[in-house]
């Protein structure tokens, strides 16, 4: 039950109009930096089946469930739990649609910084570091459980909960 209670911390969080903006910052951060660098997207989309592709998302649950909510605000198709059961299995994100992001402007901040582009690699650590450190700040600030775990389980236990009547459709910000 914890768990439930983590879930409905970060859900209430994300629905902060102070806390949405933040993150919408952030996300505003990770454009620039990346029309600076110009990395190259060699793969489109290939980098979402995380074990082929040989990495992992990680992000926290404030995350998490502000992605999830910012696809219900857009009236976006949610992942259903076979889907997101699936993704647990293939470890190949839940919301890859016909080999493309199908949250693309609701999308994490670690998907938004992630270029397979090896010249990418040179600044891509240090603009993730900053952004998280900026999103522990807000769990902090805000006094939200911190959990800082893989994105696939993260956003199938917002599922989960959404799919319970744990969370409720969010007031637009």
């Amino acid at each position: 039950m914890d768990a439930d209670l983590d879930i409905c911390a970060w859900w209430r969080a994300a629905a902060d109009p102070d806390v949405d903006l933040a993150i919408r910052a952030m996300h505003s951060e990770v454009a620039e930096a990346v029309r600076r660098q110009r990395p190259i997207c060699l793969a489109s989309g290939r980098c979402c089946a995380f074990r082929e592709h040989g990495h992992r998302l990680y992000l926290t649950g404030l995350e998490a469930a502000w992605t999830w909510m910012d696809l219900v605000r857009r009236g976006d198709p949610l992942p259903a739990a076979a889907a997101r059961s699936g993704a647990l299995e293939s470890l190949t994100c839940p919301l890859l649609r016909d080999g493309l992001c199908g949250a693309h402007a609701s999308r994490p901040s670690g998907c938004r910084v992630y270029f397979c582009d090896r010249a990418a690699q040179s600044w891509q650590p240090d603009l993730m570091e900053r952004l998280h450190g900026q999103v522990r700040a807000l769990h902090d600030a805000r006094g939200v459980p911190y959990e800082y775990s893989e994105w696939i389980g993260l956003l199938g236990r917002v599922g989960d909960a959404w799919d319970k009547g744990v969370l409720s459709a969010p007031a637009s910000p």
